[in-house]
């Protein structure tokens, strides 16, 4: 009996060794595969970051090339204003030299109107001082027209 319990004994010794050397392995593989799925889940973090990197380098980008965009628009909506208030100044200088030409203009009009109303008016004192040099003429030849019939008619009667 006590070689059979030895032998049982030694069977399950056996049998504890076997199952202990399961139980390592199972452990073992249960450690790899923990491993492997802490690796696999480390590269597919991994992985999540470089494609999370890529998004927002590719954002970071799109930002850059809205802002260049933007810079731009503005350069160009400074130049197109800056063009454009060059425009209306030289509008308004060629605005204000026709003024200056036609206010220059309408004093040679204005002076001319002037020297001619002066013509005008010396030219009537003229002619007014002619109708009375003429008048006073006139009543002086009438005057001795009167005295020359009185003279002939003197001379009839004396004759």
């Amino acid at each position: 009996e006590k070689a059979t319990a030895e032998a049982k004994l030694g069977e399950q010794a056996k049998k504890m060794q076997e199952l202990q050397q399961e139980l390592q392995t199972v452990l073992t593989n249960a450690d790899e595969n923990i491993l492997k799925t802490k690796r696999a889940q480390q590269e597919k973090d991994a992985a999540l970051i470089r494609a999370k990197e890529i998004e927002i380098a590719q954002r970071d980008e799109e930002l850059a090339k809205s802002r260049e965009e933007i810079i731009k628009m503005k350069a160009t909506y400074e130049q197109n204003y800056d063009d454009r208030e060059k425009m209306v100044d030289a509008k308004m200088a060629k605005v204000n030299a026709k003024y200056d030409k036609l206010l220059q203009e309408a004093e040679k009009q204005k002076l001319e109107f002037m020297r001619e109303a002066e013509e005008y008016k010396r030219t009537a004192e003229e002619a007014e001082k002619a109708r009375k040099e003429r008048d006073e003429k006139l009543a002086e030849a009438s005057r001795l027209g009167d005295i020359s019939e009185e003279m002939q008619n003197e001379i009839d009667r004396l004759r």
